[in-house]
């Protein structure tokens, strides 16, 4: 494939996702879902509240201040909103370009790992069409911020992997887990991601590993990969002790979000645990409206299940190469890292926090796909209906995203088509 047509197809499918992703952003007006906590706390930071960041603040009712996680996405939508107004679509904008961002991020991890554009194209698409990563890119919450900055470290990780005298990507590494951090908690699994690739790196190829590293590059590991991430998620907090807060309420702060994240007890209608997101059995329900009589428009984030169970499918597959392969010993520790350490969370979940992981699986889908359909593929499966199944798992994604559209985008539909797309058990 050539240069121009790959950037024309990607091209495509990225005007795809951001069209996909604007259209009727504004709806609802007002918060919903979580937005009474994230955006709600954006505003907060634009108009320079010192409360907002203090978890003792009192808040009117319905609504309340997000202190539980660092304070970067909320810092983020309060810029959109400082350029275009308090309005839905300033506070959920940054979530779009973060998601679409994250379909082009998707598309170069994949070309970097396989060195193959038809991968590449085909990961794009699986993530453009998966509907848990298109309701996360237009809600006004982390999960979107989150998910596109993992994905830079880990591109950025593997591009210095192929070259580790490159200090740019060694620095640009650091800073994406530093802004992943200052987003949420969950970046350390990122750290995770790094340190279990590295050792395995080690313990397969003991002796190129140590000829590749001496003392100053190792430093500079410590440097880019520690120390840049913590001075960046303190930077984060820059407003905070502008706002006259010191050191102390910093730390006092950092307690009460661990006390949260580890004691989260509480139960609720929608809460689902790490297998049920595999499997695309527990979406969250956002938003509902009643108001057009015999229609009902909703906001569900249910998944892609063509992609989630043919991902899982690919899962397995490269499984096999796990020892042998770096591009699949990587994708699966991405995977794996991002989901599995939920298993053991003692807090209370719910399916978005499958979203960080839904891009690996994509690009390991994206591998099996087109190793089923073109024989010039790297690792070409020479399966009888190997091509027709290709075709099959990716008409199917994008005709189960078309048929779940609706659900997604708050479009009024008759009630009975409501009722007969619910995949959470529960009726509007």
């Amino acid at each position: 494939m050539s240069r121009g047509l790959f950037a024309w197809l990607l091209g495509g499918i990225l005007l795809f996702t951001l069209a996909a992703r604007l259209y009727r952003l504004n709806v609802p007006a007002g918060f919903y879902f979580d937005e009474v906590y994230s955006a709600f706390t954006a505003v907060g930071y634009l108009h320079g509240e010192k409360g907002a960041y203090w978890p003792w603040t009192p808040h009117a009712e319905g609504v309340g201040y997000q202190w539980v996680h660092p304070p970067l996405a909320g810092l983020l939508m309060a810029a959109a909103m400082k350029a275009g107004g308090e309005n839905a679509v300033s506070w959920r904008l940054g979530s779009v370009l973060a998601g679409t961002a994250a379909v082009a991020l998707a598309a170069a991890l994949a070309l970097e790992l396989f060195s193959f554009a038809p991968i590449a194209l085909f990961a794009a698409f699986f993530l453009s069409v998966d509907g848990l990563s298109f309701t996360q890119s237009r809600i006004a919450t982390n999960d979107g911020y989150f998910a596109a900055f993992a994905l830079l470290a880990v591109w950025s990780y593997v591009r210095w992997k192929k070259d580790r005298a490159s200090l740019k990507n060694l620095i640009l590494t650091g800073l994406c887990l530093g802004l992943a951090a200052a987003v949420k908690w969950t970046a350390f699994y990122l750290f995770g991601v790094i340190c279990l690739d590295l050792a395995l790196e080690f313990f397969t190829d003991r002796r190129a590993f140590l000829a590749g590293m001496t003392w100053p590059r190792a430093a500079g590991m410590a440097l880019c990969w520690l120390a840049l991430p913590v001075l960046i998620y303190i930077a984060a907090y820059s407003q905070f002790f502008l706002l006259g807060y010191d050191w102390g309420d910093f730390l006092a702060l950092q307690r009460e979000m661990w006390i949260y994240h580890t004691r989260l007890a509480e139960t609720h209608t929608y809460q689902a645990g790490p297998l049920e997101w595999v499997f695309n059995l527990r979406p969250t329900w956002f938003y509902v409206d009643r108001s057009i009589p015999g229609k009902v428009a909703n906001i569900y984030n249910t998944g892609n299940s063509a992609v989630y169970f043919a991902g899982l499918a690919a899962v397995f597959v490269a499984a096999r190469k796990f020892m042998r392969r770096r591009e699949h010993r990587l994708l699966l520790t991405a995977y794996f890292m991002l989901w599995a350490p939920w298993l053991l969370a003692p807090r209370l979940m719910f399916f978005y926090h499958y979203t960080p992981a839904v891009p690996f699986l994509c690009i390991l889908l994206a591998w099996l796909v087109e190793n089923l359909r073109n024989p010039g593929s790297p690792d070409y499966f020479n399966v009888r209906g190997g091509k027709a199944l290709a075709w099959g798992i990716t008409v199917l994604a994008f005709l189960w995203f078309a048929l779940f559209y609706p659900l997604h985008t708050a479009l009024p539909v008759p009630e009975r088509f409501a009722k007969a797309g619910c995949v959470s058990g529960e009726t509007q």
